[in-house]
């Protein structure tokens, strides 16, 4: 250790997912805190750890982590993202984008982005809570019951009253109070 992987994205990563495909680990999620950590198969808070740090915009550094992701003979995958940005002629590059957002408690909650959604992802990073993702072809908008599905789980496709999101131009607006999407 340290083991250095490097990307052609020309950004640091803002969110990466690493899994050994050989034996049976855990996803280590990366979300832009270097000393922070989640794992995308369960619903674990944000947990302090040394794993990654110094991340330059051509390549990822991991400073730990053992079989979860630097086993000599284990296979790893890992998927990454850098934000979109916006060039010289305001021209917006890429199609992704990593935002952190507060949640309200409240009805209403408008989180902004760069431009209007089509799959949005969410995990409480403060507690313990599942994965959701929700996108745009499925039952949303509000006063509607917005259809989701959890990364960390084999179930099939959710359902729940008041659990609504609805994509504007510039970002999402979550319509509800629910603890995993919108706990003030």
């Amino acid at each position: 250790f340290p083991v250095t992987i490097a990307h052609h994205l020309g950004r640091k990563l803002a969110f990466a997912n690493i899994k050994n495909l050989t034996t049976v680990q855990d996803w280590l999620t990366y979300y832009g805190v270097d000393s922070m950590y989640m794992a995308q198969n369960l619903t674990i808070a944000g947990t302090a750890g040394n794993v990654w740090s110094n991340q330059t915009d051509t390549a990822f550094k991991f400073d730990s982590g053992g079989t979860q992701f630097n086993l000599a003979s284990s296979q790893h995958i890992m998927y990454g993202w850098a934000n979109s940005y916006f060039d010289e002629s305001n021209k917006l590059i890429g199609n992704y984008e990593i935002v952190p957002y507060q949640g309200t408690g409240a009805a209403g909650n408008k989180v902004k982005t760069k431009g209007k959604p089509a799959w949005v992802m969410t995990k409480r990073v403060d507690g313990t809570g599942d994965w959701a993702t929700f996108d745009n072809q499925r039952g949303l908008g509000l006063g509607t019951n917005a259809k989701y599905l959890l990364p960390n789980s084999s179930n099939v496709e959710g359902s729940l009253a008041n659990t609504d999101m609805s994509y504007v131009s510039v970002g999402f607006i979550v319509g509800n109070t629910s603890t995993g999407i919108n706990t003030s």
